[in-house]
């Protein structure tokens, strides 16, 4: 039996608008938060989920400052 080979990929580094900015072109940053979830079967009296803090997809694609890198 012949071992497979196994093929790396390597992702170029997002671009970003400035060296200090956090996230890519066309991407904005999302604070840490806390959302509620509605009550189910599961869980009656409801959750609270807890989502980090993340670079994620703007819409439009273009280029949004938040209040913290102005």
């Amino acid at each position: 039996m012949q071992n497979p080979i196994i093929l790396e990929t390597f992702k170029e580094p997002e671009k970003k608008a400035h060296l200090w900015r956090r996230c890519a072109i066309g991407k904005h940053w999302v604070r840490e938060y806390e959302a509620h979830i509605a009550p189910s079967k599961e869980h009656p009296g409801g959750t609270v989920a807890k989502w980090h803090e993340h670079c994620a997809d703007n819409p439009s694609h273009k280029d949004e400052l938040s209040y913290d890198e102005i």
